[in-house]
This record gives C-alpha cells, sequence and structure tokens, in this order.
C-alpha cells in the first residue's frame, strides 16, 4: 500500500511542477530524478475552463504549450477548439484542476486545419533558401577579400 501512495504523491508532485511552474522539463525530471520520458508518463492533461461544443465534455489542454496557445481538446470526441478556456498563468491555482487520465501522456495532437502543428513546408524551405544564400554570399566575400 505505501509504494502505491508513494507513487501517486509522485504523480502529484509531478503535474504540479509541470502545470503551476515555469521549471523545464529537463529540470522537473532531474529534480524527481526521473527521466524525460517517464515523467511524461506521469503527465495527465490540465483540464480547461470550457467544455466541448460537439458533446459538452470539459476540454482538457495535453501540454503546457497546448495551454499557453489555448488550444484545448474533448478527452471523448477529439474535438480540438482555440481559446477553449482561459489558460491559467504558470504558477497560480485558478481552480483548475487534473483529470484523470489512465492511457500514457501523450504529446498534444498535430494543430488544427487553421493553425498546423509544425510550420509550413513553403516557410521551411524559403528559410533554408535565405540561409543558404546568406552563407553562399558570405563564402563568397570571404574569397574575394582573400585575393
Amino acid at each position: 500500500m505505501g509504494s502505491k501512495s508513494s507513487a501517486q504523491a509522485l504523480q502529484a508532485e509531478a503535474n504540479r511542477l509541470y502545470w503551476r511552474s515555469d521549471l523545464s522539463v529537463n529540470r522537473i525530471a532531474e529534480e524527481l530524478n526521473l527521466s524525460k520520458s517517464a515523467l511524461y508518463g506521469l503527465l495527465q492533461p490540465l483540464e480547461a475552463d470550457a467544455g466541448c461544443p460537439q458533446c459538452g465534455t470539459r476540454m482538457v489542454f495535453d501540454n503546457r504549450t497546448a495551454r499557453d496557445r489555448g488550444l484545448a481538446r474533448c478527452p471523448s470526441c477529439d474535438a480540438g477548439a482555440e481559446s477553449a478556456g482561459a489558460a491559467p498563468a504558470a504558477g497560480s491555482d485558478n481552480g483548475s484542476r487534473v483529470v484523470d487520465r489512465d492511457d500514457e501522456f501523450l504529446p498534444a495532437p498535430g494543430g488544427t486545419a487553421d493553425e498546423p502543428a509544425l510550420p509550413s513546408v513553403g516557410r521551411t524551405l524559403a528559410a533554408g533558401a535565405l540561409l543558404g544564400a546568406a552563407v553562399g554570399l558570405a563564402v563568397v566575400l570571404w574569397t574575394e577579400r582573400r585575393r
């Protein structure tokens, strides 16, 4: 019975540090003497202040990035919604609570149709092309100065 209560205490502390502090995941894992993957396994989604527009179930934030961006999802029907309730400020306790969830913590699903989870391929290619051009120009100028 003691190991179950200590496991619950560890999970509660991991969730408290993750959701109510500005500490990095690496720092939290270090403080709790856990690997990052073990820490992620302990984390539970944070309940948002809004219900799902499709089924009414309380929306949740899967991680701090989703919370900070106001991107919640429904744990029942997996619908996503932007600005699903005010995101609690780091370090504050505004009555939000961690939702019980038996499955392992997973990063937030991909973005919405309006906001993709990753930068668009076009933007990535353009940034790479600009960086390559800048490096090429620097090499040409350096070569010319050496002559």
